[in-house]
């Protein structure tokens, strides 16, 4: 069951999204395209290629002309890891950081985590490989964290179950055709007892594509997505981003009937 929500002072953009029509939304990208990031865009739509594939070739571009602080700095990301700490991650839990960029998070996630406990994934190659450099540059190579980088199927590429999943700033960039897909590769992932905790940008309606790369969803949609597939949603009231007050939480958990099926 989703709980309503309402918008905040920091929903300013939120209602700009929702408050432009189809033409004007139309003459406003128009108005980005002289920015790579539209280009680029229109580039991957015209020939053919999926909108994963887009963000990939996006963050690749991004990890290389600004590798440091291509998805933010480890002392802006320590929140990430106080809320799974809330939430009940202990040094033990197995964790898939999922969209882990260059690796921001995942030096506090690591540093607190026992070895051998954490994962990260993305569908950046590059920032995939920033994220590993950057464990040695912390001097946290002995935790023996590992990085994979995502194909279009997760459960294809990553080994064993979890007792969390975190997507941070992930589920903003997919869109609604996709998401069903993304949930079921993930699904087989959790313990019987996990959770996947993932943020997503809010609109009070229904789904709406912002600026090539943003998707915002009501809450809603989520209950929707999940009819039929092995999981089940909530919305976390408790959760609060510390720079976008926009940000919302939804948790996954596995569905009564298929708990049991991972070990």
């Amino acid at each position: 069951m989703t709980e309503k929500l309402t918008l905040d002072k920091g929903g300013q953009r939120e209602r700009q999204v929702r408050g432009d029509g189809s033409i004007r939304r139309f003459f406003r990208e128009l108005s980005w395209l002289t920015k790579s990031d539209s280009r680029l865009y229109w580039l991957y739509r015209l020939t053919g290629r999926s909108f994963t594939d887009y963000y990939a070739a996006r963050m690749d571009r991004i990890a290389k002309e600004a590798p440091q602080s291509a998805t933010g700095r480890p002392q802006q990301k320590r929140f990430q890891m106080e809320y799974l700490i809330d939430q009940g991650m202990q040094p033990d839990s197995h964790l898939l950081d999922f969209g882990c960029g260059t690796g921001s998070a995942a030096v506090s996630l690591v540093d607190y985590l026992d070895s051998d406990r954490y994962l990260g994934a993305d569908i950046s190659e590059h920032c995939v490989e920033l994220a590993r450099q950057r464990m040695v540059d912390e001097q946290l190579f002995h935790k023996n964290a590992r990085f994979v980088h995502l194909d279009d199927q997760a459960d294809r590429v990553i080994e064993g179950t979890f007792d969390f999943i975190w997507a941070q700033s992930v589920l903003t960039h997919v869109p609604p055709v996709e998401m069903a897909g993304l949930l079921r590769s993930l699904a087989p992932l959790l313990r019987e007892s996990g959770r996947f905790y993932a943020t997503f940008a809010f609109t009070d309606g229904k789904p709406v594509h912002y600026r090539y790369k943003d998707w915002f969803y009501h809450p809603s949609f989520f209950d929707e997505v999940c009819e039929g597939l092995p999981i089940d949603c909530r919305i976390m009231t408790d959760w609060r981003h510390p720079n976008a007050p926009i940000d919302r939480m939804v948790c996954f958990t596995p569905a009564p009937a298929t708990q049991g099926v991972a070990a």
